[in-house]
């Protein structure tokens, strides 16, 4: 399992690089390419990239202190899209949540109204 910085440079790494094949990076781009909420230092890019290579999620060709040749493993692009799909069944999941509770209070308002001109009738014949 990734941890967030790993999983955000594997997303990176991935959108990078679309037609396949090694793309060349500098540290610093990826670094910032983990966004504002989780800025990576350059030493923690290359724990993470090292991290992604030894799990074979991507092949690193070329390693130096400011750049690297990367490609995304068939493991790496498999892992980002069983991600994408969580994500989406999740907002699916809640949708269908939000809807039964819709059809929920529907039912509950009618089943309420009826027992109150139940009522009102039973008061009203008496």
């Amino acid at each position: 399992m990734l941890d967030k910085r790993s999983f955000a440079l594997l997303e990176y790494i991935n959108g990078e690089c679309r037609g396949g094949g090694y793309k060349i990076f500098s540290t610093a781009e990826l670094a910032s390419s983990a966004g504002e909420e989780q800025p990576l230092e350059l030493e923690a890019v290359r724990e993470c990239i090292k991290t992604l290579a030894e799990n074979e999620y991507v092949s690193v060709k070329y390693q130096d202190e400011e750049e690297l040749c990367a490609m995304p493993l068939s493991k790496g692009r498999r892992a980002f899209e069983q991600r994408l799909d969580e994500q989406a069944e999740k907002i699916y999941a809640a949708r269908r949540y939000a809807f039964y509770s819709f059809i929920g209070a529907l039912a509950g308002g009618i089943l309420a109204a009826l027992i109150a001109a139940f009522a009102v009738l039973i008061a009203g014949a008496a």
